[in-house]
């Protein structure tokens, strides 16, 4: 496991377009005393109101606290990876593999109701 260096440039990806907006704003701002804490010194709070977001120059890390709806879904990743820009969470291979899983087991369930 690798250590991260203290001056990455970070931009904290928080708020989103979904209704968990409020949640993800309060989380942000622990989260950015948090790694301020820890030594973080490059720490710029990014508050995403939809896909137009705009990084800071330079950014090497997205940190993702955007609850629902477009931080949980792969609208975000799926942005974030066309950009180029590495980024915490689950990646949009994990995700389309999990809803690839999920829509089969509905269709497992659906067909042993009968």
């Amino acid at each position: 496991m690798s250590t991260l260096k203290r001056d990455l440039k970070i931009a904290l990806l928080l708020g989103g377009p979904g209704a968990e907006r409020e949640v993800s704003l309060v989380s942000g701002k622990s989260v950015y005393g948090a790694l301020r804490q820890a030594g973080f010194t490059d720490v710029t709070e990014v508050d995403v109101h939809g896909p137009d977001f705009r990084l800071p120059e330079g950014t090497e890390l997205a940190y993702n606290i955007i609850h629902g709806t477009f931080g949980e879904d792969g609208a975000l990743q799926a942005i974030l990876e066309e950009r180029g820009v590495p980024y915490t969470g689950r990646r949009m291979a994990c995700l389309e593999r999990n809803s690839g899983l999920e829509k089969a087991a509905s269709r497992f369930k659906t067909s042993n109701a009968a």
